[in-house]
């Protein structure tokens, strides 16, 4: 084959190659050194991967922000290959690796899951995760699940940010991958919002919110419910004179945006998760086109509204009960 021929031969193949982009979704706070090999093995793993995306969750725990996750990661980033890129998530984890799946059909998805060896729950939260892959191949036939296992079981989030608000700095190090020599900075990066959770009480701080709300969604998913495309989520986390009125708010739901907003200061991550399926319906009312033409938020003064909140009251809460009635129940949806 002369260099005329096979300058043409390689246009054509890529031309047909698809572009594979690998995405890693995650809360990942903070970010740890599992988070880390992940990226890593997955890289070395398929080398054919032409772009990394980690997607970084916008909730908060025990202090630590989407913003320190991210500064976090950008010194990772440093260690990694540059086709690793950091992008904040607007939506549950689940819900940004979806969308991004079905806004491009045209390129191969590699779902990158981390998870660690030997513990069940990690595997079990995959297989819940990745439900609709499975089930709409046709809706996702562009996505296909990586598995990464790292070896050690106690290198997790929860671990990390005890350290942290132990302020024990040799023992947060250890979470932080060998080869990132900026350990001193990183500390200082997430251990100013760990302060002030020193002096108040937060409910259910072993609790990863993120991915409850992300099971629940999938869940709706699994159930038919007409909810994509799926809302924004933002998570309004220090607005205490909110959470003093006994009239403040507990979540709301913007049409026009397709956004979900949650208060969750003070409250139960049960509670939250519950305002959460309440305000999904209400995002069934907008895609199917019933939100339109409200002009007020007094139930007293509009009869269709006072239908459209009794609706959302009723099949929010039940779809939660029935959500979490599964998960007593130990049932595969």
């Amino acid at each position: 084959m002369n260099q005329l021929t096979k300058h043409l031969v390689d246009g054509i193949l890529n031309e047909d190659k698809k572009e594979i982009v690998a995405l890693y979704a995650g809360g990942f706070k903070p970010p740890t050194a599992g988070h880390f090999q992940v990226v890593e093995e997955a890289l070395d793993n398929y080398p054919e991967i032409d772009k990394f995306i980690v997607f970084v969750g916008s909730g908060v725990r025990d202090g630590i922000e989407q913003a320190e996750s991210i500064l976090t990661w950008e010194i990772y980033q440093n260690y990694l290959p540059m086709k690793v890129e950091i992008t904040p998530a607007k939506k549950p984890a689940i819900a940004e690796v979806y969308s991004y799946a079905k806004s491009n059909p045209e390129k191969t998805i590699y779902w990158i899951l981390g998870a660690r060896d030997g513990d069940e729950g990690d595997l079990s939260d995959i297989s819940t995760r990745t439900k609709s892959i499975d089930k709409a191949e046709d809706k996702y036939n562009n996505v296909e699940v990586k598995i990464i296992t790292t070896p050690n079981a106690s290198m997790s989030g929860t671990n990390a940010r005890k350290a942290l608000i132990a302020n024990d700095k040799e023992a947060f190090f250890k979470f932080i991958p060998a080869k990132v020599k900026e350990k001193e900075e990183i500390f200082n990066i997430l251990k100013p919002a760990q302060t002030e959770q020193l002096t108040e009480h937060s409910m259910g701080d072993s609790i990863d919110l993120e991915a409850q709300i992300d099971r629940l969604t999938q869940h709706m998913i699994d159930k038919g419910y007409n909810i994509e495309p799926l809302p924004s989520l933002e998570f309004i986390d220090d607005d205490h004179a909110n959470a003093g009125d006994f009239l403040g708010k507990t979540a709301y739901y913007d049409p026009n945006a397709q956004a979900i907003v949650l208060y969750t200061h003070g409250r139960h991550p049960k509670d939250i998760a519950r305002s959460y399926a309440h305000e999904m319906i209400h995002h069934i009312q907008n895609l199917e086109g019933r939100l339109g033409d409200l002009t007020t938020t007094n139930t007293h003064e509009d009869d269709k509204l006072n239908d459209l909140e009794a609706e959302a009251n009723l099949k929010g809460t039940m779809t939660f009960r029935n959500w979490t009635d599964s998960l007593d129940e130990g049932i595969d949806d």
